[in-house]
């Protein structure tokens, strides 16, 4: 596939399949692997696609180093940190400031014992 040809599928598969994968994945958490391996199978297929890989060639480090898009299960964890980061910064809306409360660990006196 020549340069210009994936460049226009990448656009194209980064508009309508990976915004949509990407875009409500915080609710997807606490779920098991079950039902995220179609999103998963989307995702794999939308690489086959865009690489030209065969369907049972090797797509990961495709997908990984070339594409760097993140298997779902990790998208979904990598987002949910990214929001608590921003929370604990303060640099998120204040609705989610609201909603996230931090909690320091008490320190004993003994502890610091040496």
């Amino acid at each position: 596939m020549y340069k210009e040809q994936v460049s226009e599928h990448n656009n194209l598969v980064h508009a309508f399949i990976v915004n949509h994968v990407d875009h409500c994945s915080s609710l997807y958490c606490g779920l098991p692997q079950v039902p995220l391996q179609p999103l998963d199978g989307v995702l794999r297929a939308a690489a086959r696609m865009i690489g030209g890989v065969p369907r049972f060639g090797e797509f990961s480090e495709f997908m990984r180093d070339t594409l760097r898009w993140l298997p779902v299960r990790q998208c979904i964890h990598y987002r949910l940190s990214y929001i608590v980061w921003c929370c604990v910064l303060g640099s998120t809306p204040a609705y989610l400031l609201e909603l996230f409360v931090l909690h320091w660990p008490k320190i004993s006196p003994f502890c610091l014992q040496s």
